[in-house]
């Protein structure tokens, strides 16, 4: 199961602190996340135009510091750290084009991946 979240709702834009609409959409999510105990991929992915700021020194550091932002807010709020893992995939697993602003757009996200084992 998985839950993919732009990070335009998360993130201002270059950064890996999360947005007040980003810590709201977290609070729900962290209710279902919860209720069950499987392991929590959460994977960050940016666009393929570069990131150019004095904090981040490429699209690898930006999209592993926004995953790692969501680890710790999660844990902050009740799911325990040893299921969770952050991974930053940057520009290297694009939904669509980076051709455009929208497809851009589309690429710049938050993926919670839960691994389910299939039913026995």
């Amino acid at each position: 199961m998985s839950f993919r979240i732009s990070n335009e709702i998360l993130f201002p834009s270059g950064q890996a602190d999360l947005a007040l609409t980003g810590s709201d959409v977290l609070d729900r999510l962290a209710n279902v996340l919860a209720r069950n105990p499987y392991p929590l991929s959460i994977e960050g992915h940016t666009d393929i135009i570069p990131i150019q700021n004095d904090r981040f020194a490429s699209n690898w550091e930006l999209a592993t510091a926004r995953a790692t932002s969501v680890v710790r807010y999660l844990s902050r709020h009740g799911i325990a750290s040893d299921r969770m893992r952050a991974v930053g995939y940057a520009h290297t697993r694009p939904l669509t084009t980076n051709d455009t602003p929208q497809g851009r757009s589309t690429n710049r996200r938050v993926e919670l991946i839960m691994d389910i084992p299939p039913a026995r």
